[in-house]
């Protein structure tokens, strides 16, 4: 089973990537928490340390919001070399060169419990357990419509209230 791997609060895991996400370098702490040495990270995809309780929606947001120039900041569960996990607070911003984006780099520290806990609710609800997608999902596929997910739940249930007091109002009238 595998098991949580706590930073210490002094650590700041560092990357850098190139605008594809393939890291091009991996600070010392951020080699001991993930427990991959420097060449096995190199070259490779940043995605490399995804844990796949992390739902997909989660890095379409971000890579959509890097690639427009803008920082994304948020709580990231990773996958250590181990199997095990262990969480950040990630702040990932692009790296410009004569106005044109040429690479990322990701800075990540200790999150509090308190923010883990919110990240835990949040990606939980955000998984789509039955493998279909629903209504809202392919709505919110389309480019017009790029809004988070949490955007898009809360679309959902305002819609449905409408739609559950309008019922109500017209059965009313009999």
């Amino acid at each position: 089973m595998a098991t949580e791997i706590n930073i210490p609060e002094d650590s700041v895991l560092i990357s850098r990537t190139d605008p594809k996400g393939i890291i091009t370098y991996a600070s010392p702490d951020f080699l001991s928490i993930s427990g991959y040495e420097e060449a096995e990270l190199l070259k490779k995809p940043h995605n490399i340390i995804r844990h796949p309780d992390m739902p997909s929606q989660v890095f379409k947001e971000l890579w959509s919001t890097i690639k427009t120039g803008h920082v994304w900041t948020g709580i990231v569960k990773n996958r250590s070399k181990s199997g095990d996990y262990y969480w950040v607070d990630a702040t990932i911003t692009p790296l410009k060169e004569s106005n044109q984006i040429i690479g990322y780099v990701s800075v990540r520290k200790n999150p509090s419990r308190q923010d883990i806990k919110r990240a835990e609710s949040l990606y939980a609800s955000m998984h789509n357990t039955s493998g279909k997608k629903n209504f809202f999902d392919r709505l919110f596929e389309k480019p017009i419509f790029q809004i988070s997910k949490l955007c898009a739940s809360l679309l959902g249930v305002f819609f449905i209230s409408i739609f559950i007091n309008a019922l109500g109002f017209f059965f009313s009238l009999f």
